[in-house]
């Protein structure tokens, strides 16, 4: 049985393996390019800017910039990609809930309980990005054994009918900040355009 925080993951995790393209992802180096693909099964064109050195294709395996490879014990940072509908379930109250009142996301808690659980475990971003806006939300763990327990980062963003959104893991707990992450991914993440 999977941990309380991963349950709008679990409601979906078939279809999100299924449909999920991604990247490698390699940090060593200063230098950022953009660099373009397709994300299948819907075709979502993007443009992301990542180090130079990075490959952006289907499978998502990336090294630990070198400077954190001392500090953080995972090996390497993996995220899966996908193409959804803007108004499929997940984009709009997975991680995040979107109030067409406001026309913004918020966090998405199923109950008072899970909110007293997780508030404090979990953050929350509004992304603005050039063609595109949606939410960024880490997740940590706060059951299971300290050594094993990780930050998680989901995100969707939406252009026009299409919506990209990843997952993975930026770090164990037990590195702290020093091993932490969550900026990198942040940076990829917010340089995502769509092709039209």
């Amino acid at each position: 049985m999977r941990r309380n925080q991963d349950l709008p993951l679990v409601k979906h995790a078939l279809s999100f393996f299924a449909l999920a393209a991604s990247c490698q992802i390699a940090f060593a180096g200063d230098e950022w390019v953009s660099r373009s693909t397709f994300i299948k099964p819907n075709n979502c064109g993007i443009s992301v800017k990542v180090p130079a050195n990075t490959f952006l294709g289907n499978g998502f395996n990336a090294e630990i910039p070198k400077k954190l490879k001392a500090v953080a014990h995972i090996e390497s940072l993996a995220f899966n990609f996908e193409c959804r509908s803007s108004n499929d379930e997940v984009v709009n109250s997975g991680w995040a809930r979107f109030d067409p009142k406001g026309n913004t996301w918020g966090v998405n808690f199923f109950d008072d309980k899970d909110k007293k659980q997780r508030e404090n475990f979990t953050k929350f971003s509004l992304l603005e990005n050039k063609n595109s806006r949606g939410w960024l939300v880490t997740v940590s763990d706060f059951t299971g054994e300290e050594k094993f327990r990780e930050k998680k980062l989901y995100f969707c963003l939406t252009h026009l009918e299409k919506a990209v959104c990843g997952w993975g893991s930026v770090g164990l707990l037990v590195d702290g900040k020093r091993g932490d992450l969550t900026s990198y991914v942040t940076k990829i993440v917010r340089s995502i355009e769509f092709i039209d």
